[in-house]
């Protein structure tokens, strides 16, 4: 498989990318180094690079701020963190300000239009977040 992997050279790049190369064909990006260069917050600039790389078959996505720490003892503002810069910055991806501006805030747009504040989430939170995170590890494992 073709696998870009943006943030290839972070420190949750670095072994995503060591562990896929062995058995897959891998274009690493970043912001300032690797295969190709792109700007995550600008639309055109995302638009480029997909237009040098050409078709790939898959996207590992490992930019933005995270805390790390024990999944269980991460407080509410740890998980914020996360949730609003990597996993908000990827849902509204090519979007529009208005959109990109919510997505930081923590406000998802359903597809039949309503918006969810995942900071309103009470006590569903912490199984939304582990329904999350179980959901992208199964599917990064499935790559391996």
């Amino acid at each position: 498989m073709k696998i870009i992997v943006i943030g290839a050279t972070g420190t949750v790049g670095k072994p995503i990318v060591a562990a896929l190369q062995v058995r897959h064909e891998v274009i690493k990006v970043g912001s300032k180094s690797g295969d190709y260069q792109v700007d995550i917050k600008d639309s055109g600039s995302i638009r480029k690079l997909f237009e040098k790389t050409g078709r790939f078959d898959a996207l590992v996505s490992c930019v933005g701020k995270v805390h790390f720490g024990e999944f269980a003892k991460l407080t509410e503002t740890e998980v914020m963190i996360g949730l609003k810069d990597k996993l908000m910055g990827k849902v509204t991806g090519d979007s529009d300000k208005a959109d990109y501006d919510d997505g930081a805030k923590g406000i998802v747009k359903t597809s039949d239009g309503k918006s969810v504040d995942i900071g309103q989430l009470g006590a569903m939170k912490k199984s939304v977040t582990k329904k999350a995170c179980s959901a992208v590890l199964d599917h990064a494992k499935s790559l391996l």
